[in-house]
């Protein structure tokens, strides 16, 4: 997997959120005694526009994300991190969470079972997407 931007990591810590507004973010950043950071220095940073922070503005972001500050550096920490943030905010889905609680009631062996057949399910819909793509570049109309 090619390295994450900051922008990238940034996004994906902001959607897991509940994407939380910049301003909410910054004023947060400010009350809890971090450095003054405004909304649109974290719109730069979000989208890329600026890419060098200083240590004390990642260690505030850092600390307001709940991650450790190496996880706008360090590749593999920021692949767990992602992870984890891309399943809270699934997690944001009435149906995931609902699916997820009664997943925590089956056995392990029925939780593999229902893993295998969301990945299978993952891999028709993307398969699918695939066809409906080819077929409008050809002019064909989509299902």
């Amino acid at each position: 997997m090619p390295d994450r931007s900051l922008a990238e990591k940034l996004d994906v810590l902001f959607r897991a959120h509940g994407d939380a507004s910049l301003e909410d973010v910054a004023r947060a950043i400010r009350q809890s005694g971090g450095p003054t950071i405004s909304a649109s220095y974290l719109w730069l940073l979000r989208t890329g526009k600026k890419d060098n922070p200083t240590l004390r503005h990642v260690e505030a972001l850092a600390r307001y994300f709940g991650v450790a500050p190496g996880h706008f550096f360090a590749d593999g920490l920021t692949d767990a991190v992602t992870k984890d943030a891309e399943g809270l905010a699934a997690l944001r889905l009435p149906e995931v969470r609902r699916l997820a609680v009664r997943a925590a009631g089956l056995s392990a062996r029925s939780r593999r079972a229902l893993a295998e057949l969301a990945d299978a399910l993952g891999e028709v819909e993307a398969s699918t997407g695939r066809q409906k793509r080819r077929r409008r570049a050809r002019g064909g109309a989509a299902d």
